[in-house]
């Protein structure tokens, strides 16, 4: 039976507007902090090191209003639904674990819970401009992947540009990092590369 006192992640109200959701997403910052010493010192007892949450001062900051108001409407209609679904199961997690609050099952769920809202804040307040650059980054990246994959398989590049790998005019190749190649030529690939970026490349994207 638990015994303490349990606190809950804010859910959005369907009366929720910019200023009340920047108050939300103040309180979900404020709700991770808290639990971030019971979460680090669990994941670590468990080595799930993925859900090790860095330190507060890495924890992004809540911005001011300006800043929320040249979000993509559909970016803050994803973090609102997002933060209802956080809320949603963690009020999943208390009602089923009411009598068994530190079984393995409870404290698995809990912790994924307050990770989750790590990702919330890391996500919710990025500008348009920048997602969609991140992303066109991540779409080269991928498209690199799978030219180096194709031409493993001893596919030319002609069947590339009849499987849409390549398109016509196209005479450069991305390297692992995004950049295009100085040849027209496939050329071997680091295939870590494309998922474990130089350290370079990510204080770039910073």
């Amino acid at each position: 039976m638990m015994s303490e006192e349990i606190s809950s992640p804010p859910y959005p109200t369907d009366a929720t507007n910019m200023p009340t959701l920047l108050r939300y997403l103040n309180d979900l910052r404020t709700w991770m902090i808290e639990l971030g010493p019971w979460a680090n010192e669990t994941a670590m007892s468990l080595g799930a090191t993925a859900y090790i949450l860095p330190d507060e001062s890495d924890i992004p900051p809540i911005p001011d209003m300006n800043h929320m108001q040249m979000l993509a409407i559909n970016d803050v209609f994803n973090t609102l639904n997002t933060m209802r679904a956080l809320r949603a199961n963690w009020d999943r997690v208390v009602r089923i674990n009411e009598e068994c609050w530190e079984s393995t099952r409870s404290v698995q769920e809990r912790l994924q819970c307050v990770r989750a809202s790590f990702d919330i804040l890391t996500n919710a307040f990025i500008l348009p401009e920048v997602r969609e650059a991140r992303n066109e980054k991540s779409k080269s990246r991928m498209l690199a992947s799978m030219r180096e994959m194709m031409r493993r398989m001893g596919m030319d590049e002609n069947a590339m540009l009849s499987e849409g790998f390549m398109f016509e005019g196209d005479n450069t190749l991305l390297d692992p990092r995004g950049r295009a190649a100085d040849s027209g030529k496939l050329t071997d690939l680091e295939f870590d590369a494309l998922f474990h970026p130089p350290e370079e490349d990510l204080e770039e994207e910073d």
